[in-house]
């Protein structure tokens, strides 16, 4: 069903944030973060060991880059393998993104050179490449966002398939995976639980639609308990819509333990290091349609690599 709720603006605008990258950490979701990824340079595999420094991890040693972001601190990290392998997780990209902050006060080369000075600190000339690689990465993507153009009867979703897809071409998918996984199972999560409490609404007066989305949403995020929901929507809305949308609840619950479950498994067979990429896949693709029927998977699909 498509976003059609009036108070579905401000809820996209948050979700927007969310997949953009700009936010999202106090998004729960509902699956762990994927192991980060090393790599000696960003888009190839590691080739050999490296004589360089144990891990090390940096997020105060360096100043803020742009006088508006002085007296905060630095977010995000830097970090090297024992092999002196650049560590590619959420918390590089944060860092990229903390600094890309302080564009319209810095030009981009003053940018990059306050990252170049903090990798350098922490990994020396080697670490300042893999650093400066990776950011490069992450400009092109960014660029490629910009310049993103969907038609104009495009929803959400749509868009977050369009990102989805823009971040795995260039910036390639374990380093997505290692960026964005969080932010675009959240998205996902959001988008269903919206999706599936407007589908309620129609069993509530039209006048009442708004009201009771929004009190849907407040109930799923202060974890309101089944006999107050009833009670307080029994009370709005009558009793009939209220055991609709209890029934609705259940439905969301059902599915968000389906896709816990779906995704703790998918983990366990990536992570499976006795399978061949091609036993690998042939194990996803089995995984998916023992999990989901042909109309459930475009909702895992359009955020989820198995496709």
């Amino acid at each position: 069903m498509r976003l059609r709720i009036a108070l579905l603006a401000a809820l996209l605008a948050a979700v927007y944030l969310v997949v953009a990258g700009h936010g999202g950490d106090d998004v729960a979701v509902p699956s762990a973060a994927p192991a980060p990824v090393a790599v000696s340079d960003v888009g190839h595999d590691a080739e050999g060991e490296l004589a360089s420094p144990p891990p090390v991890a940096v997020d105060e040693a360096h100043s803020p880059p742009a006088p508006s972001q002085q007296g905060s601190e630095v977010d995000g990290a830097i970090a090297f393998d024992a092999f002196g392998r650049l560590i590619v997780d959420r918390e590089l990209r944060r860092l990229f993104d903390y600094h890309l902050a302080a564009i319209g006060e810095l030009d981009i080369e003053e940018i990059r050179a306050s990252l170049h000075a903090l990798a350098q600190e922490a990994g020396g000339a080697h670490g300042a490449a893999q650093v400066l690689a990776a950011f490069a990465r992450y400009l092109e993507y960014l660029d490629q966002v910009d310049r993103l153009v969907l038609p104009a009867q495009a929803d959400l979703l749509d868009r977050l398939e369009a990102l989805h897809a823009l971040r795995r071409q260039y910036l390639g998918n374990a380093v997505a995976e290692s960026y964005f996984a969080d932010e675009e199972a959240a998205a996902l999560d959001l988008i269903a639980r919206v999706e599936d409490a407007a589908a309620g609404m129609a069993t509530v007066p039209a006048d009442d639609t708004d009201l009771a989305l929004e009190q849907t949403l407040q109930f799923e995020r202060e974890g309101t308990d089944a006999v107050t929901r009833q009670a307080e929507r029994s009370a709005l809305f009558g009793d009939a819509a209220a055991l609709r949308l209890a029934a609705l609840d259940e439905e969301r619950e059902r599915w968000r333990q389906r896709v816990d479950d779906y995704q703790s498994a998918r983990a366990a067979i990536i992570d499976d290091p006795s399978l061949t990429a091609p036993a690998r896949d042939a194990a996803l693709l089995a995984l998916l349609e023992q999990s989901f029927d042909e109309a459930e998977r475009r909702r895992v699909l359009s955020l989820l690599d198995d496709g």
